[in-house]
């Protein structure tokens, strides 16, 4: 599955975050997921610039046993040496959770 993701520097900062991205079923089990820093570690957060956008792109591996239904993703970010979360702001600058799903995508039987 790509995946590709936008994200616009919302500050500086020298802390390097981690990506976090999930295939997550109905009832929350991650069937896939990657975690790393943008780019493949090659553009980490502490060098982004405030405003700027960076284009970070996922291939996950879903398993071949992956039963049919209906999923979605979930992505954000976190501090690895905290394990937190960074906040989603909303278009009104609130905290809307600490991650952002997508609307999902269906699996049939063969």
């Amino acid at each position: 599955m790509h995946l590709t993701l936008c994200w616009r520097a919302g500050f500086v900062g020298d802390e390097n975050y981690t990506v976090f991205t999930h295939v997550i079923d109905h009832a929350g089990q991650m069937w896939a997921g990657q975690d790393n820093w943008p780019q493949a570690g090659e553009f980490p957060t502490s060098l982004w610039l405030a405003g700027e956008f960076v284009t970070d792109r996922y291939e996950l591996a879903l398993p071949s046993d992956i039963p049919p239904g209906e999923y979605r993703i979930e992505v954000g970010m976190y501090l690895l040496e905290t394990m937190e979360r960074l906040p989603v702001l909303g278009k009104d600058a609130q905290i809307e959770g600490s991650s952002i799903v997508f609307p999902g995508f269906g699996i049939q039987a063969p």
